[in-house]
């Protein structure tokens, strides 16, 4: 819940920025002795900068699993700052040429007097080099950025340091932990900062307006107007289109960042702002590995507000001294201001150095035209950064989007002023701000509790345990706690079938771990079948409720998740077996319709891609129902409509599809382990169809229509189509692979791709321990399952897993990747399966025994 109005950081910061403009104006005296005040809040804040960008940085690309991802990253990054900057610049030149306020002044250059902190400025402009910025990114010590507050080279080493990190791999884990600490203590220091930020902004502000005099604000009051209004239109209109395209709200943004902004507004810097933008931005759905490395980034290479005071300011001087310039005159000036413009990090004065900087590169405007504008510099200031403060939270949205790290759904309800607990169950973004002051919550919103310490089963009996014996495996796992570092453990579960969902499963497990002290984080898995879709909504998809056609043609409730750019579509919650009407099966009568009607559900949020997870299907119709809902039509002989399912896959004759919906530029994925082909001995029908309810004569029957359909097809204008029903993969869910790849999707392995979709690498990392787990476990498990595919993938970290039954001999368990298995049947002799309160107080005792070590045992739990 939010705290009141009056009682949040950016209304007593307003009320100080108005205290110190009565005070500077009324006692300018009292005003100017309130510098101190101000000047050690900034300089407080400074003192975190380095090692707050530092640690971000690093720790986002230690832990990125790709680390050509970060590479990319960076790249678009810096392809965004330069765009943004261009049109910054050109917003300024624009603006200065359409009402030329420096006509008319007729200023003398030689006969300007210059005062020595001017003359300091310019001399410091004059001896930078338009290339400095890229032979001053390498510091002459490791130390010496953190000394000097040099953002660049911090960046520089932070990000050396980080790929090193990433480079080494498993040895450096405990550096990556300590990393991800230390940075969750610096930041409670920084809100301990963050108390006094009223104080800092009071004091800064009466001193400026102490020492300068409102009488600076109306001296040249035409050319602040101009910049201000010039800046609101970059901001509204440019940076608002941008917004626009990213289906976000530059207004509600802004809304979100007030307390931001009102400090930079009273202390015309954007460091101590800078740590409340990157936390924000993580909690609104950003990755923290975008965040780390654009926002740092752009606080030097994408200064929007410096690039419109430049390019502003530099004709005014011109005008205003009789410099004529002609067109690509101002377009060679806009390309010196683009590299300029990169030393003009957001601090007070920085923009009136790379000022200087422009006009000495140039040499045609007189630098010391620059004291025309020197005494309202520190007004114009505040404007520039809080334009840079702006374009850098835009940015780092937008490449966020661009690199697919954006959850655009929690954006939008952040922005709105929606408060959420934190994303991927971040209980160290704690940053003393209103909306993020949150009690330790899991993945799923619920308070962490400890579990009851006499769990019993739901009739009261209490589950039968064995004593134990501490195998030799036992020591790997331990050794991390034992030498007093917190252990933290990944849950990362399939579905148990018939019980309990994966993020079930997760929740469960997870909730007896905190009894022993541990750091757990939930990861529900899928491999393409049923459960797709939780999954991806419990990483942070966004689940859209859809009402389709059930398997047997009655309505039935299912959704699609997506997350702006991928949208993940299952059979099993749109027209599977579990939407048969009382379960009755019906293997000649049930249709992919409702698969079909679900992707034209997510057609509507404008996909890149389609992510189709065919386990669970109820029929056999060789897709001809998902292709009818997307405008397929399916005839017989007198040219009478069929409707689509196995029954009358004989009777097609002609196929029309004049009227299919248009995929192209949507890539699909058929996400999935079946490697059958459509026909034959080890086709859709033969393999599969007895498991639907399917009798010997109605497979036969089945197998001959699908053959006849694909005929019809090699007919109708898809000369591909008998090669595509022999291809693995063409066979899955009764068809419906062979009808996607028609459509130009491609097969990959649903747990591989499910994985990666899910960043399971990404969330490994500084893992001590996987627990993972599904239904049941067997021999086939071995030979590419998702647990064993997740084995292999977490390999050295080891893995449990946790199955309601298991039949997998001991001696297969380390060449599956296991250390551990652990069935249900071990805890109780009841059937699980049909009791999905007693698996779920099963499996919190389980994750406790994990969690104090008596789960890795010769004999089971005791």
């Amino acid at each position: 819940m939010k705290k009141p109005w009056y009682r949040q950081l950016y209304f007593w910061v307003l009320i100080a920025i108005v205290l110190g403009i009565l005070v500077g104006w009324l006692w300018p005296d009292t005003g100017e002795a309130m510098e101190p005040i101000g000047t050690t809040f900034i300089t407080a804040m400074k003192m975190l900068i380095c090692p707050i960008v530092f640690l971000t940085i690093v720790g986002g690309i230690a832990s990125v699993a790709d680390l050509k991802k970060v590479g990319l990253t960076g790249i678009k990054a810096l392809t965004y700052f330069h765009v943004g900057t261009i049109l910054a610049l050109l917003t300024g030149l624009v603006a200065i040429n359409l009402f030329r306020l420096g006509d008319g002044v007729n200023a003398d250059a030689a006969s300007l007097e210059t005062t020595d902190s001017a003359n300091k400025l310019i001399q410091t402009g004059e001896e930078k080099q338009w290339w400095e910025f890229i032979t001053h990114l390498v510091p002459d010590s490791v130390f010496g950025p953190f000394v000097e507050g040099d953002i660049l080279q911090v960046i520089f080493l932070a990000v050396i340091f980080g790929v090193a990190i990433n480079a080494v791999g498993q040895i450096a884990a405990p550096i990556r932990e300590a990393v991800e600490r230390l940075t969750a203590v610096v930041f409670k220091v920084l809100s301990f900062i963050m108390k006094l930020a009223p104080l800092g902004a009071f004091g800064a502000m009466a001193f400026a307006i102490g020492k300068y005099g409102v009488s600076t604000l109306t001296s040249l009051g035409s050319l602040i107007l101009l910049f201000y209004v010039t800046s609101a239109f970059f901001v509204f209109v440019v940076l608002g289109s941008v917004m626009a395209y990213l289906r976000l709200n530059i207004f509600r943004m802004l809304g979100f960042f007030k307390e931001e902004l009102l400090l930079i507004l009273g202390t015309s810097t954007a460091e101590p702002a800078l740590p409340g933008l990157m936390r924000k931005l993580e909690y609104a759905g950003v990755k923290k590995t975008t965040v780390g490395l654009v926002v740092p980034t752009g606080y030097s290479f994408n200064l929007d507000g410096a690039a419109i005071y430049l390019s502003l300011a530099a004709l005014y001087i011109a005008q205003a001294t009789n410099t004529d310039l002609t067109i690509p005159q101002q377009l060679g000036l806009l390309g010196v201001m683009l590299l300029t413009s990169k030393g003009a990090a957001g601090v007070a004065g920085g923009g009136f150095i790379a000022l200087t900087a422009t006009l000495s590169t140039l040499g045609t405007i007189p630098a010391a035209g620059i004291m025309l504008i020197f005494g309202i510099d520190k007004f114009m200031s505040e404007c520039r950064v809080l334009v840079n403060f702006i374009g850098n939270a835009v940015a780092t949205l937008f490449v966020a989007t661009w690199n697919h790290e954006l959850d655009v759904d929690r954006a939008r309800r952040v922005f709105s002023g929606e408060v959420l607990p934190p994303p991927d169950g971040d209980v160290e973004n704690d940053f003393d701000m209103e909306i993020l002051e949150q009690k330790p919550r899991d993945k799923h919103h619920h308070m962490i509790k400890e579990p009851d310490a006499s769990t019993s089963t739901t009739n009261g009996s209490t589950p039968r345990r064995r004593r134990p014996r501490t195998p030799h495996s036992d020591y790997r796992i331990r050794t991390a706690h034992e030498r007093g570092r917190p252990m933290r453990v990944l849950v990362a579960p399939d579905k148990f079938k018939g019980s309990l969902s994966a993020a079930a499963v997760a929740e469960h497990l997870s909730a007896g771990l905190p009894s022993a002290g541990i750091d757990s984080r939930r990861l529900p898995l899928a491999d393409g079948g049923d459960g797709s879709v939780d999954a991806a909504v419990a990483v942070g998809f966004t689940p859209h409720p859809v009402t389709v056609a059930g398997a047997r043609g009655t309505p039935q409730r299912g959704r699609v998740a997506v997350n702006g750019t991928t949208a993940v579509v299952e059979v099993a919650n749109t027209c599977g077996l579990a939407t048969l009407p009382s379960g009755r099966t019906a293997p000649l009568d049930a249709s992919s319709l409702g698969f079909g009607q679900a992707i034209g559900h997510a057609r509507r949020h404008h996909p890149r891609r389609l992510v189709l997870a065919l386990g669970g299907s109820a029929g056999t119709d060789g897709g001809t129902g998902m292709l009818a809902a997307l405008g397929f039509t399916f005839s017989d002989s007198t040219g009478r409509p069929l409707r689509a399912c196995g029954r009358t896959l004989p009777e097609v004759a002609t196929i029309d599809s004049s009227r299919a919906v248009n995929l192209s530029g949507i890539e699909i994925v058929i996400a999935g382990d079946v490697t059958n082909p459509l026909t034959g001995p080890h086709g859709a029908a033969a393999v599969y169809g007895p498991q639907k309810g399917a009798t010997e004569a109605d497979v036969r029957y089945l197998d001959s229509g699908l053959d006849n359909l694909v005929e019809v097809f090699t007919r109708s204008g898809y000369p591909q189509a008998r090669a595509v029903a022999d291809s693995p993969g063409a066979g899955s869910a009764g068809g419906i692979g062979f009808a996607a790849m028609l459509l130009g999707a491609r097969m990959v392995s649903g747990a591989e791709y499910f994985l990666d979709l899910l960043d399971f690498d990404g969330c490994l990392a500084g893992m001590n321990l996987v627990i993972t787990g599904e239904g049941s476990i067997d021999e086939q498990t071995e030979h590419g399952k998702l647990l064993a595919v997740l084995a292999r993938r977490a390999h050295p970290v080891p893995v449990i897993a946790v199955a309601g039954r298991s039949t997998l001999s001991r001696k297969h368990w380390a060449p599956a990747g296991f250390e551990y298995i652990h069935s249900l049947g071990d805890y109780t002799d009841r059937n699980t399966a049909a009791d999905p309160e007693l698996t779920g107080e099963l499996l919190t005792r389980i994750g406790r025994d994990i969690g104090r070590g008596s789960l890795l045992h010769n004999e089971g739990p005791r």
